[in-house]
């Protein structure tokens, strides 16, 4: 029983470090860009929980052995302990990243200023998307055009600033033509 607890200190500390650094956040995934959905994969939060379930299962396991507690008690306090603690290191992260995303949106984002972009569905004063490139991947937003004229599908565009959600594009031949 020790070799088992063991195995699940060792494997569960080896999963935990793998999912940390691949990491919990959606990155340069097909309409995941900056301001769409969720930031967060709730599976990728599940894995990091349960791998830290994993370790402390291990680790209470064998400490509960060592004490001379029943094989029973250590497998069914360990358990619950372990998921326990689980649970709420995932509430946790889950509770952190969306609070990031939050606020990251409610301030928009300056670094999309002058970004050219191409509109994927039309784009006018009430709404449409774009398709841009940010730290090497395509994203994908909401859009808005900044003087409310209209912009067909593959328009090239440069976004002017992002509000909450939205970014707001101008044509890039009325930017051309200021310069």
């Amino acid at each position: 029983m020790h070799a088992l607890f063991v195995a699940s200190a060792v494997g569960g500390t080896v999963l935990l470090v793998v999912f940390l650094l691949h990491g919990v956040e959606r990155r340069g995934q097909e309409g995941a860009g900056r301001f769409r959905g969720p930031p967060v994969h709730l599976a990728s939060v599940a894995r990091v929980a349960l791998s830290f379930a994993a370790v402390v299962l291990g680790v209470l396991g064998v400490l509960s052995l060592s004490r001379g507690v029943s094989v029973v008690a250590a497998v069914v306090g360990s358990v619950g302990l372990a998921l326990l603690l689980g649970l709420g290191l995932g509430l946790l992260v889950w509770r952190w990243a969306l609070r990031a995303h939050g606020e990251e949106l409610a301030r928009g984002d300056e670094s999309l200023q002058g970004l050219p972009a191409r509109v994927t569905r039309l784009v006018d004063g009430r709404g449409g998307e774009v398709e841009y490139r940010d730290g090497g991947s395509m994203r994908r937003a909401a859009a808005r055009s900044v003087d409310g004229s209209a912009h067909p599908v593959g328009t090239e565009v440069v976004i002017d600033h992002a509000e909450g959600d939205v970014v707001y594009v101008e044509a890039w031949s009325r930017v051309e033509e200021r310069l």
